[in-house]
């Protein structure tokens, strides 16, 4: 507790008045002090004997630990001595049995040799008895090829000379066998040759003859009558020709006007149809196709017709129609349409019918024309003779007919027409169909193709094309 002074007691008071603690106050602090002193004593004294027991325990604990050292050191001691001595012993072991694996293996390593000598040099023994049998067998081997190869050498010169002996008298036989086959080619090219040359020299003579023939019948009127007739074969040509020579005729018109028809027919040897077809056609010389032709070629009061077709390239003219088509292509069908023509009493101008087919003739055709007959095909528009024949046509102011063959398209084929200014007009107005595969609807054609011709009306395009 503290005191007002600031110090304080060595015991604890109990809470009393002042005055009392003053008057005890220094009994109590001689008391303390004899206390203090007492357990300073004791203390020191304690401490003393403390000091004592630890110093003995530490002379104690340093001599055990002294003698634990000292054991320790000695069990080190002796524990290194074994060690040593069983290092040494280990060691000794260790250095016996390295010696006697070194002199285990150098014996085996010397015995190896000894059997690898021994091995080597058995070997080298075998391998020089091999090689002293090899070169024997080499040896007798090189010889027997050495004999092979001469006896083959000897065969094959042998062989080479027989070969050679037979290929000389093969080349000797296939010389022999190509001279013959060429002088049997030779002659046999000679002979075609020949052959070939007098069938061309025949064939000449034919068409020329032929060719003769359609210009002399052409000349007396003749041609015109008999194709309408469907008559005019080469040998029916021939006999009207010698007819007509035989009698002095110069033209159809002698035979009606000399009543030498009768006598014609029966010349010609026709049957009963065709010869009552072709006198009727020839009796009357105001009707038909004979008061045509004659009228045309024959009457007085027309010599300058008569003058100008003895000029013409092709005599018949002046035509009523003439037929431009691609030959290749409507050729068959304009033959079937040029016989209805002429049958009806109409003069065509038709290429195969003519004796010159040349460019002068075909533009002498269409100049000596009424009617210009465009036969629509495929082609047509390809060909450079069709085109000339129109533009030929369309400067001569001539009455145009467009027609095509049956199944064509028509269309397709005007739209390759060219395109000068002066065939715009061409395909404006529906083109005829000739269909020729059926007699009634072809003469249906025919009349269709006459009307045409002679009622068209011209469109307003400055030239008179007819469709």
């Amino acid at each position: 507790m503290a005191r007002r002074d600031g110090r304080h007691c060595t015991a604890p008071t109990a809470c009393v008045p002042r005055a009392l603690r003053n008057r005890d106050w220094k009994a109590e602090a001689a008391k303390a002090k004899a206390d203090k002193a007492a357990a300073a004593k004791a203390a020191a004294a304690k401490a003393a004997a403390d000091k004592a027991a630890a110093d003995k325990a530490a002379a104690d604990k340093a001599a055990a630990e002294k003698a634990a050292a000292t054991k320790a050191a000695a069990e080190k001691a002796a524990a290194e001595k074994a060690a040593a001595e069983k290092a040494a012993a280990e060691k000794a072991a260790a250095e016996k049995a390295a010696a006697e694996k070194a002199a285990a293996e150098k014996a085996a390593a010397e015995k190896a040799a000894a059997e690898k000598a021994a091995a080597e040099k058995a070997a080298a023994d075998k391998a020089a008895a091999d090689k002293a049998a090899a070169d024997k067998a080499a040896a007798e081997k090189a010889a027997a090829e050495k004999a092979a190869a001469e006896k083959v050498a000897a065969e094959k010169v042998a062989a080479e000379k027989r070969a050679a002996a037979e290929r000389a008298a093969a080349e000797r036989a296939a010389a022999e066998k190509v001279a013959a086959e060429k002088r049997a080619a030779d002659k046999a090219t000679a002979e075609k040759a020949a052959v070939e040359r007098a069938a061309a020299e025949r064939a000449a003579a034919d068409k020329a003859a032929a060719e003769e023939l359609r210009r002399r019948a052409t000349a007396l009127g003749l041609l015109q009558v008999l194709t309408t007739a469907n008559i005019a074969d080469d040998v029916t040509l021939k006999k009207s020709i010698a007819f007509c020579d035989e009698q002095g005729v110069t033209s159809v018109s002698d035979l009606v006007e000399y009543n030498l028809v009768d006598d014609f027919v029966r010349h010609l040897g026709l049957k009963h149809v065709p010869g009552m077809k072709l006198r009727g056609m020839l009796q009357a010389p105001t009707s038909g196709l004979a008061g045509h032709l004659s009228d045309r070629l024959t009457s007085p009061s027309s010599p300058s017709l008569q003058q100008a077709a003895a000029s013409m390239i092709n005599q018949g003219a002046p035509w009523d129609f003439f037929m431009s088509h691609k030959q290749g292509e409507s050729g068959p069908d304009m033959a079937l349409i040029t016989m209805d023509l002429l049958k009806a009493g109409k003069r065509v101008w038709l290429d195969k019918n003519m004796k010159d087919c040349s460019t002068a003739a075909m533009m002498e055709g269409v100049e000596h024309s009424k009617t210009f007959v465009l036969v629509l095909s495929n082609g047509y528009f390809d060909s450079t003779f069709c085109v000339m024949e129109l533009r030929r046509a369309i400067e001569l102011r001539k009455k145009i007919v467009l027609c095509h063959k049956q199944g064509v398209n028509v269309g397709a084929i005007l739209q390759r027409k060219p395109s000068d200014p002066e065939f715009a007009s061409i395909g404006d107005k529906q083109s005829l169909e000739l269909v020729t595969s059926d007699a009634v609807y072809r003469e249906f054609a025919v009349q269709r193709l006459i009307a045409s011709a002679a009622d068209g009306v011209a469109p307003n395009f400055g030239f008179p094309f007819w469709w």
